[in-house]
C-alpha cells in the first residue's frame, strides 16, 4: 500500500518527501553557520560562539548529528551549500524512496479485532 502511494504520488526526488522537507528546513537554518574549508574535506563551522569540525568526505560532524540520523546537520548542510552541492546526496540511503518500497513491499494485512475470530 504504502510503495503504491510513493509510486502514485509521481516522487520525483531519490529520497522521501518527509526527509525532503526536513532537509529544506535544515538548509534555510544553516545559513546562520560559517564555514572555513580546510585541508582533506575537512571544514571548521561556526554558529554563535560553538564551533564544530565536519568532515564531508567521512560524513561527520562533531556535534555527531549526522552519524546519528544519517541527516547532514546544519554544520554539515553549510559546507554542502558552499561546495555548490546537492544535501540530497549526503542523506543516508535508508532514506531513500527505493529503501522505502523495498521495506513496505511486503506489509502486513489488516486484522480483525479478537471478537470475530472463528
Amino acid at each position: 500500500m504504502h510503495s503504491k502511494l510513493m509510486h502514485a504520488s509521481g516522487l520525483t526526488s531519490s529520497i522521501t518527501p518527509r526527509i525532503r522537507t526536513k532537509l529544506e528546513e535544515i538548509k534555510y537554518n544553516s545559513r546562520l553557520c560559517t564555514c572555513k574549508p580546510t585541508v582533506g574535506g575537512k571544514f571548521q563551522v561556526n554558529i554563535g560562539e560553538d564551533q564544530f569540525v565536519v568532515d564531508i568526505n567521512m560524513h561527520t560532524c562533531t556535534s555527531r548529528e549526522w552519524e546519528i540520523t544519517g541527516i547532514s546537520c546544519i554544520h554539515a548542510c553549510s559546507n554542502i551549500h558552499w561546495m555548490n552541492q546537492d544535501n540530497t546526496t549526503f542523506v543516508s540511503k535508508y532514506y531513500s524512496v527505493e529503501t522505502y518500497i523495498e521495506t513496505y513491499k511486503n506489509a502486513l494485512e489488516p486484522l480483525n479485532g479478537r471478537k470475530i475470530w472463528p
